[in-house]
């Protein structure tokens, strides 16, 4: 995990302080066999999948493995999709425009209900598109996926819907996926993971876990802004970016406070090191929030933001060195 949000910060870096080379090769002609006759379930309810246009979308078959829509994915896991053009990236959960994760908005692309068999194409083959140069981010984390064998798979594109094979919904979604080849039938467990540690929270370790959240919330905020400047934005727009990122700045620094003022009497020497930990990952955070709202005032004043292109990367990867000592302190609560 902390090597791929690496990778991220260094195509970041690039993109924004020199000029760098298109991520991935072109994207590959294959033929995939179109399969409206599978059945997809999750728990005990049938269900069907749309694109963005809200037209039935249905699995493919590549090279043996079944792809889904990677928006009706999305949509069974209740998290914000969005296409980013410029970096060619699909980013779930958290994205550019809804940085803060807000629940409730995935759109309905997976519903209730299967399609009318009247609806449904018939099984054929159809031309698309193998997308090896596009990332798949996951609360801005790159996703790399693998077939059983062990070898890189990717997306594949058909009439403009970005598809994943199966074994990475699994892993995305944190479910059991099972095949039921005499029924073309794939199930898709409803049993949310991480239920089973729910029960072990303690009170110390649950109010450390929700700093640790807000803290990687309103990182990620910040990340959203320094991304975003990498397209083409009006003078009104790198303003309200300025204030954004200033706001940001104010929260991280109220979260360090009220991270320090936590009473801390009565915590363990376990529950100690892991808010010493946060509380180290909150103030890297900080900086690397700074950094940023420095490079967005001097892109809002039309000056080079470029010498900032070493300080952004060493705070960036500091920040995640830590996010990631924090998080494993609090493993079992996070």
């Amino acid at each position: 995990m902390a090597a791929s949000k690496r990778i991220v910060l260094i195509l970041f870096c690039f993109a924004l302080f020199s000029t760098c080379a298109a991520y991935g090769a072109a994207p590959q002609s294959i033929s995939v066999y179109l399969k409206p006759d599978i059945t997809i379930k999750v728990g005990d309810q049938v269900k069907s999948f749309y694109d963005e246009g809200g037209q039935n979308v249905f699995p493919l078959i590549y090279q043996g493995t079944t792809y889904l829509p990677v928006r009706a994915v999305s949509s069974l896991m209740g998290e914000n999709i969005e296409w980013d053009d410029k970096s060619r990236t699909v980013y779930i959960g958290r994205t550019l425009s809804a940085p803060g994760k807000q629940p409730g908005q995935a759109g309905n692309y997976a519903r209730n209900g299967d399609v009318p068999a009247v609806l449904k194409p018939s099984v054929q083959t159809v031309d698309a598109l193998l997308m090896t140069d596009i990332i798949i981010m996951y609360d801005f984390e790159v996703q790399n996926f693998y077939d059983v064998n062990g070898r890189t798979v990717y997306p594949v594109n058909y009439l403009g819907s970005n598809y994943l094979p199966i074994r990475a919904v699994s892993k995305l979604m944190g479910e059991a996926i099972d095949w039921d080849a005499g029924q073309k039938l794939i199930t898709i467990s409803d049993k949310k993971a991480g239920v089973a540690q729910a029960g072990k929270k303690n009170e110390n370790m649950a109010v450390l876990s929700d700093f640790l959240s807000d803290v990687v919330t309103v990182s990620d905020e910040a990340t959203a802004l320094i991304v975003n400047l990498q397209n083409n934005l009006t003078e009104g727009e790198l303003a309200a970016m300025v204030t954004a990122a200033d706001k940001c700045s104010n929260k991280i620094d109220k979260l360090i406070m009220d991270i320090k003022r936590t009473d801390k009497g009565k915590f363990s020497e376990e529950e100690l090191d892991a808010c010493g930990k946060l509380q180290d990952y909150a103030e890297s955070a900080s900086y690397y929030i700074l950094v940023i709202e420095n490079i967005l005032y001097m892109a809002e004043k039309g000056e080079d933001y470029s010498i900032f292109g070493e300080t952004f990367l060493n705070f960036a990867m500091d920040s995640q060195t830590k996010y990631e000592a924090a998080k494993e302190a609090l493993k079992e609560f996070v």
